[in-house]
């Protein structure tokens, strides 16, 4: 047998296999308790991806400052975010052969337009792309990528499981938000996300599903890491009342930049 009548049989084996699991699951699993199960493993797979890319984007950039000294100049700190940049690009264009767009502005357009079948290389690709990008000095931030591909998991594995269009947009939310979950061990910050990024109509049912999934993918994170939080914050004195106008001060001018920075981000990009 040569080793394309071994894959064939191989895969005609596998497809058979799931097509009666899939006809047991009709039998004796609802769709409701089956989306549940599958936006389980979906965090799982989200919270470990992020995971994974915190350590690799920690590996490289130990790597690459491993021979510097913190009381010489290092001019070579200028020119290596740039080797990222340049690496990065050529990554995704002549690698995964993908055009460079933000991950979160991506995947919103693929929502709009209902496209909720994303290619499994999706998976792994942002992930790799961010580790050059951040593992290198870049500034770009790593929710965009790792939301793009917890989403590509949830649409993949909805995808094997035969999901309707409806199904496959909550698994697809899902992944994003558990992306987002795991990288900031934060449920309610995926959960938030989902719903105020992303903006998918989605029914109670379905908002439990999310926060299942989210609150898996950041469990998973948080366990993988050893159980410590990124920023760990300890409360050494209560808060002080007559610091309160200033707090609201420092909320308005945040919320005021936070819109002119959106505003410039806009602008630059088109």
């Amino acid at each position: 047998m040569t080793f394309h009548q071994f894959r064939h049989s191989s895969g005609w084996k596998f497809n058979r296999r799931l097509l009666r699991f899939l006809l047991w699951r009709r039998r004796h699993v609802s769709d409701t308790a089956f989306l549940f199960i599958v936006a389980t493993v979906t965090g799982l797979l989200a919270g470990a991806g992020a995971f994974v890319l915190k350590r690799l984007v920690a590996g490289v950039s130990g790597l690459l400052v491993a021979g510097l000294h913190s009381m010489s100049a290092n001019w070579v700190l200028l020119i290596i975010p740039l080797a990222g940049i340049l690496l990065t690009g050529v990554f995704c264009r002549y690698v995964i052969r993908m055009k460079l767009a933000h991950g979160v502005r991506q995947l919103m357009k693929n929502l709009s337009e209902k496209i909720y079948r994303l290619r499994a290389a999706l998976t792994v690709t942002p992930i790799l792309a961010s580790t050059i990008t951040l593992g290198f000095g870049g500034s770009a931030g790593s929710e965009g990528p790792i939301a793009y591909a917890g989403a590509a998991i949830g649409s993949n594995l909805g995808r094997v499981m035969r999901f309707s269009p409806r199904m496959m947009m909550v698994i697809v939310g899902c992944g994003a938000g558990a992306g987002i979950a795991g990288i900031f061990k934060s449920p309610l910050g995926g959960v938030l996300f989902t719903l105020e990024v992303l903006r998918l109509p989605l029914s109670t049912v379905s908002v439990l599903v999310l926060l299942v999934s989210c609150i898996t993918a950041g469990m998973t994170a948080y366990v993988l890491s050893g159980c410590t939080l990124d920023i760990p914050f300890a409360q050494g004195a209560g808060f002080d009342s007559s610091l309160l106008p200033y707090v609201l001060c420092l909320g308005l001018f945040c919320g005021a930049y936070s819109l002119y920075y959106s505003h410039v981000m806009k602008s630059v990009g088109t």
